[in-house]
């Protein structure tokens, strides 16, 4: 990633104008990087991989596969024992 790529992450970051992969991108990156991470703390909010609405789809969806698999499980652990 050039300089200039992340300038343009920093920029759209602390104006809150990032799409989700853009801020995936930019955590990635302040994970590699310590001075851009301390970079990032400078906003007012600091980086996070995902916003609530894609937290709530995460758990969602985690939620769902959980409840498919339920039956799965309960069938393998009764044939176990």
């Amino acid at each position: 990633m050039t300089d200039e790529n992340i300038q343009n992450l920093l920029g759209g970051f602390a104006t809150g104008t990032l799409t989700d992969p853009e801020r995936n991108l930019l955590f990635t990156a302040a994970l590699k990087d310590p001075a851009l991470l301390a970079e990032t703390k400078k906003t007012e909010r600091p980086v996070a991989p995902m916003d609530g609405a894609q937290q709530q789809k995460v758990i969602a969806d985690i939620t769902k596969a959980s409840a498919s698999l339920s039956p799965i499980l309960k069938a393998s652990v009764q044939a176990i024992q």
